[in-house]
């Protein structure tokens, strides 16, 4: 092996020890980490999601479920919780694995946003059937210091009852 090849190869082991400690950071419990071919796969199927994540939004891929909401006491229908799925040509691509990504490349303020929206319409035409029915929609901390303002996105839905509830609590990250 010549001198190119041997910095080369130092170079490599560098980088994947470093993607190993990446791998790592902020998990307390865990103290030591090996790239090897699992981490390698996960690495290139984030890769993959990063990548069609854009255009994931432009298709309309992403799709907001809604979980019924029951009160304990009386076993009424409460309201509903507003979840985001990604159904992709490719099939589903989970929660667990798309929010993170979403927010490490900065566009979960975008789908948040959008997923607001769309819990604000479906409140508004429940609301001609259910007149005090709520939506809750979760959000990251971090959204609210960038984009996330209920009263506005409420503003642009109506400002009659039927426009749903809307209210937010900054600590826990529910609106």
């Amino acid at each position: 092996m010549n001198k190119s090849e041997k910095e080369i190869l130092l170079d490599n082991m560098i980088d994947r020890a470093e993607i190993a400690k990446q791998s790592v950071k902020g998990k307390h419990t865990q103290r030591c980490a090996f790239y090897d071919d699992k981490l390698r796969q996960k690495i290139l199927r984030d890769q993959e999601i990063e990548n069609r994540m854009e255009k994931a939004l432009e298709n309309e891929e992403f799709k907001v479920f809604y979980q019924p909401k029951y009160d304990s006491r009386t076993c009424d229908l409460a309201g509903a919780e507003a979840l985001v799925r990604w159904y992709s040509e490719t099939g589903m691509i989970f929660p667990n694995e798309f929010i993170p990504l979403l927010e490490r490349t900065g566009m979960l303020n975008e789908v948040g946003l959008w997923v607001l929206e769309q819990a604000l319409f479906q409140c508004k035409k429940w609301c001609s059937h259910i007149p005090d029915i709520g939506v809750s929609v979760n959000f990251s901390i971090v959204q609210f210091d960038d984009i996330i303002d209920c009263r506005k996105s409420k503003e642009n839905f109506g400002k009659n009852r039927n426009a749903g509830r809307c209210s937010y609590n900054r600590d826990n990250g529910i609106c």
